[in-house]
This record gives C-alpha cells, sequence and structure tokens, in this order.
C-alpha cells in the first residue's frame, strides 16, 4: 500500500476515536454542570465557570460585556431563562439542560462547544462555562 494511502486510512480509522474522546470529556463535565444547575448548586456553578466571564448581546456589533463573580448571579439566572434558540416553540436554557443528560457532538470540538446561548471553552485541560448570550 503507497504512503499516501495509509495515512487516509489511519485517519479514517483513528479519527472517530478522536471525536467520540472530544464528546465524552465534554460530556463527563457537561454531567457536572447540569447537575450544579439542577439541583441549584451554585457553588459548584461558580466552580464550573471561568471569569472574567463575558456577555454578548444577539446583535453582532453589541460590546461584549465583562462580569466578575460578585455580579454574576443575576446574570446567571438570566442566562438560565433564556430561550435556547435550538428548538422551532421557544425553549429556555432550564428546560433545556434538565431534558438533555448529554450533548450532541455536532455541538462540540476539541476546545469549545456551544450549547444554546452558553459557550464551553477547555483551558488547561478542564472544562468551563466562559460566556453566554442575552438579548436585551
Amino acid at each position: 500500500m503507497k504512503p499516501f494511502y495509509k495515512v487516509i486510512l489511519l485517519f479514517l480509522v483513528c479519527f472517530p476515536c478522536y471525536a467520540t474522546n472530544i464528546e465524552n470529556n465534554f460530556n463527563g463535565f457537561w454531567n457536572s454542570f447540569r447537575k450544579a444547575v439542577l439541583s441549584n448548586d451554585y457553588h459548584s456553578i461558580l466552580l464550573l465557570t471561568k471569569f472574567p466571564f463575558k456577555i454578548k448581546s444577539t446583535l453582532d456589533n453589541d460590546e461584549v460585556k465583562i462580569v466578575t463573580q460578585k455580579g454574576f448571579a443575576p446574570i446567571y439566572q438570566r442566562l438560565l431563562a433564556e430561550n435556547t434558540g435550538l428548538t422551532v416553540k421557544p425553549q429556555i436554557m432550564l428546560k433545556f439542560i434538565e431534558q438533555n443528560p448529554v450533548v450532541v457532538e455536532t455541538w462540540i470540538n476539541s476546545d469549545e462547544a456551544v450549547v444554546g446561548v452558553f459557550r464551553f471553552s477547555k483551558v488547561s485541560g478542564h472544562w468551563y462555562f466562559v460566556s453566554g448570550y442575552l438579548e436585551d
């Protein structure tokens, strides 16, 4: 077999495993995040969140707002009540989190995941809740 074909074959065999590892890694974090949200464990949410937290508007030209840990509580509550934008019929993020114990891999790449209006990033090997979108 020619070297080029070996590389292609290796990619085809290994990439699905890599994608599954990314998904499993994020879903492990999602499980902890989801448990904290559903049990209203705000302390755990803070530990799973990277500060400064960024709030973006749904309009592209609006400025990014920076939120410290001290000012996060009201923003967090608003984010949970925000429409996911994932379904035809409006659904708030809290309801989405209740109904989805796992996240589909199409929303996840190696160091970033977007779930509705929530954005997560992998920082130094660990996943964190890093930003959200709010309609003004």
